[in-house]
């Protein structure tokens, strides 16, 4: 399968889904909880045709959002990096040799050049790229980028400090994660927090979406009266549009997940927002209300960069992340 760069306009800003990988299939009834193939099949149709068409495993993107306008270049997220240790994942995930930042450069876009980033959570295929290995520490990828997340991740899952307090499965899945790409942006003045509600400026605001992790936030951007939301993993795929009650195996806090879901689309369809997960294969949709609760459809994207994203890894598993 091409890995190809995608873009959207959001008034004057061009947003564009910046490849790094694609995570290969994996059934729907190892990846969420509670799930019933039954109604699986009665609800198949109602996602958009690209994803109703995918028999019963999930296929997953890992990408990020670059947002550019008015000479800005902002990221959301930024997905495993290269060359990262992470023994709790399977080995399939660890060394990875992305083509990544090429595909950034062929948006015009060098390391150089970006100003801002934003983690949604942090997790480790959220913040893999915010270092590099520079044959002797990790540093910086970002080094004129202000990186912000919220301060209840940075305290959930720094694991240097009193407060870090995460489930036994996800301690085991982030290890040497904060470590490695994390704290050299702390130690390098490059990081800052917020809360988890808070307006970053005019056209950017932080949303909390408590669930997956405790304090991810969805990342709301404007600009010319058109917007986005920017979700994250508070939600993984379409399914869970049609029914927003199944949630990832890697929910910290099922429960408040669901919560979440519900008020994200809610907000997507009320205020004409696009939904621009971090995992949808299609990239990003738009969500509308139905009788019974919400619709996907997927959103008109144009190929930005005509460059495959294949790189020397296979597609890993989605099996214990």
């Amino acid at each position: 399968m091409a890995n190809v760069n995608r873009s959207f306009n959001v008034g004057r800003a061009k947003v564009t889904a910046v490849d790094e990988l694609t995570v290969s299939a994996q059934p729907y009834s190892e990846l969420l909880r509670p799930y019933d193939q039954a109604l699986f099949e009665e609800r198949r149709e109602l996602m958009p045709p690209h994803y109703s068409r995918n028999e019963n495993q999930m296929v997953a993107k890992v990408q990020h959002w670059l947002v550019q306008v008015d000479g800005r270049n902002i990221l959301v997220d930024s997905g495993f990096g290269n060359g990262k240790h992470l023994p709790g994942l399977p080995p399939e995930f660890s060394n990875l040799n992305t083509l990544f930042l090429e595909n950034l450069r062929s948006e015009g876009v060098t390391p150089e050049d970006v100003d801002t980033v934003f983690m949604t959570h942090v997790h480790v295929d959220h913040v893999g790229w915010n270092t590099q290995w520079n044959g002797t520490e990790w540093m910086p990828t970002y080094l004129k980028a202000r990186h912000i997340m919220t301060e209840t991740e940075r305290r959930y899952w720094d694991s240097t400090s009193v407060h870090y307090r995460p489930s036994d499965h996800g301690r085991s899945v982030m290890r040497n994660c904060f470590e490695e790409s994390v704290l050299p942006i702390v130690r390098e003045g490059l990081a800052q927090t917020c809360e988890v509600d808070a307006r970053i400026d005019d056209q950017f605001e932080f949303l909390s979406m408590p669930g997956h992790t405790p304090g991810q936030v969805a990342i709301k951007f404007v600009c010319d009266g058109e917007g986005v939301l920017f979700a994250g993993d508070a939600i993984h795929h379409p399914i869970q549009v049609v029914i927003p009650e199944w949630c990832m195996v890697f929910d910290e806090d099922p429960g408040t997940s669901v919560k979440s879901r519900r008020r994200l689309l809610a907000m997507c369809a009320d205020e004409n927002l696009v939904l621009a997960p971090a995992h949808f294969m299609h990239g990003a949709c738009r969500v509308t209300r139905s009788a019974d609760g919400f619709r996907a459809h997927n959103l008109e994207m144009f190929e930005s960069n005509g460059r495959s994203s294949t790189a020397t890894d296979s597609a890993p598993s989605l099996d214990s992340r």
